[in-house]
């Protein structure tokens, strides 16, 4: 409902059609945790409206799909390596979804991003969503040897999004360490 009441200000004449979502879903909590670890928002002097995602390409065909199917937009994509993809959509309205609605800042957002209000204050599955996202980004799952476990690792400068994973894990009851490096927070 919060989500509905705010569609009005993705208003946009002589746009592409974009398909705006009404209600706030986990595929969307989770498309807005893989902006705050490796997206991007941009809008250039030129009022260039442009949302990109770098990641493995997996993970970029998962995420244009939800894309296309959520918003019915096509994204681009850019072959960054063999491995490394960039997922491009040009579209004010996609664009605003993020930065006005989300509150995801364009820009440079390694210190500043932070869970969405709209998600903080949602059920717990859709803040654990925004988590899986966030995770799919910024994580790194390894065997420990010493410990003869499986290590979950993200490791990151932005304070807030690490005590946002540590506060859904806490909430979820998954065992977890928050961890403060030299010039980082390991969780």
């Amino acid at each position: 409902e919060e989500l509905e009441n705010q569609i009005e200000h993705l208003k946009v004449y002589r746009s592409s059609a974009v398909k705006v979502p009404k209600a706030l879903t986990p595929e969307i909590a989770e498309i807005a945790g893989r902006h705050c670890g490796d997206g991007s928002c941009t809008i250039s002097a030129n009022k260039d409206y442009r949302v990109t995602l770098t990641e493995t390409n997996s993970l970029i065909e998962i995420h244009n799909n939800q894309i296309k199917e959520i918003f019915g937009l096509s994204p681009k994509t850019e072959k960054i390596t063999d491995a490394i993809q960039k997922s491009i959509v040009n579209s004010k309205v996609y664009c605003r979804f993020f930065v006005k609605i989300l509150g995801i800042p364009s820009g440079n957002k390694t210190f500043s991003a932070k869970e969405p209000e709209i998600i903080r204050n949602s059920e717990l599955e859709l803040r654990r969503r925004f988590v899986r996202g966030l995770v799919d980004t910024e994580g790194s799952l390894y065997f420990d040897k010493a410990n003869r476990t499986w290590v979950l690792e993200v490791n990151m400068v932005n304070k807030n999004l690490i005590s946002t994973i540590s506060e859904v894990f806490e909430k979820s009851n998954l065992k977890h360490k928050l961890m403060q490096k030299k010039k980082s927070y390991t969780n």
